[in-house]
C-alpha cells in the first residue's frame, strides 16, 4: 500500500533518475561538442592541402597534433539519446500513476483491489474487540459489512427491549461496527459474522462506523436510532 514515506520515496527516487540522466546527457552532449570541432579542424586542413595553402608534411604534423578523427556514428550512437529520453518519459508516467493512486482519490489513501479506500491498511483488528455476549430468546438485528459499506445503513430499535445485534462480514478483510456512545465495538473477521447482546434504555440517534484507519471516511458509517415503545 502507498502512504506518504512510500511516496516520499517515489519522489526521490524520480528525482535521482533524472539526475542521472541529466549529468549523463551533459557528459555526452560535451563529448559531443569536443568530437564535432575536432572534425572541423580535420576538414579545414584536408580543404588547405587540398588547395595548396600547406604541403603533406605540415598537413600531417598538425592534423597529429588535432588528434584522430572520430569515427563515423554507428546506428547505436544516432538513437541511444532518443531511446534514453523514452525510458526517462516511462519511469516518469509510471511514478507519477502511481503516486496519483495514493494521493489522488478521495479521502488521500490507496485503493485496494475490491474499490474500497484502504489508507494504507488492510484491516488491522483494533486493541479492544470486546463486546457483550449474545441475549438468549432476544429479537435478532443484522447488519452486513463489506468494502466499504454496511447494509443496512440505518436500523431502529425499541428503547430498554433486549436485542442480539449481529455483524456479517462479508468483505475480504477486517471489519468492525463500533458505537462510541455505547462504549460498543464489534469486531469482525473477513468471511465471519460475530453477535453481540445489548439493550439501550436511551432513545436518540447512536452513529456507528468500522474503526479501520479509512474505513469511516470512505463510507463504512450509519445511524442506529433507539424509539420510545409504543403504548
Amino acid at each position: 500500500m502507498m502512504g506518504f514515506a512510500g511516496t516520499a520515496w517515489l519522489l526521490v527516487v524520480l528525482a535521482l533518475v533524472l539526475g542521472g540522466v541529466a549529468i549523463a546527457l551533459a557528459v555526452w552532449a560535451g563529448s559531443r561538442r569536443d568530437s564535432d570541432a575536432s572534425d572541423r579542424a580535420h576538414d579545414i586542413l584536408r580543404q588547405r592541402l587540398a588547395t595548396g595553402e600547406i604541403d603533406e608534411a605540415e598537413y600531417r604534423e598538425r592534423a597529429q597534433a588535432i588528434g584522430p578523427p572520430r569515427a563515423p556514428r554507428s546506428a547505436t550512437g544516432r538513437w541511444l539519446p532518443a531511446a534514453v529520453v523514452a525510458l526517462v518519459a516511462v519511469v516518469v508516467l509510471v511514478l507519477a500513476a502511481v503516486v496519483a493512486s495514493g494521493s489522488g482519490m478521495a479521502g488521500g489513501g490507496w485503493w485496494g483491489p475490491m474499490g474500497g479506500h484502504m489508507d494504507g491498511h488492510m484491516g488491522q483488528r483494533s486493541a479492544d474487540g470486546s463486546a457483550p455476549a449474545a441475549i438468549p430468546d432476544a429479537a435478532d438485528v443484522t447488519v452486513e459489512a463489506g468494502e466499504m459499506w454496511f447494509e443496512p445503513p440505518t436500523f431502529e430499535v425499541v428503547a430498554g427491549e433486549a436485542f442480539n445485534l449481529t455483524v456479517d462480514n462479508r468483505g475480504e478483510v477486517f471489519h468492525d461496527l463500533t458505537i462510541d456512545a455505547l462504549d460498543l465495538q464489534i469486531d469482525v473477521d473477513a468471511g465471519q459474522s460475530t453477535t453481540a447482546g445489548l439493550e439501550i434504555t436511551t432513545t436518540g440517534e447512536y452513529e456507528f462506523y468500522c474503526s479501520v484507519p479509512g474505513h469511516r471516511s470512505a463510507g463504512m458509517q450509519g445511524t442506529l436510532t433507539v424509539v420510545e415503545a409504543s403504548n
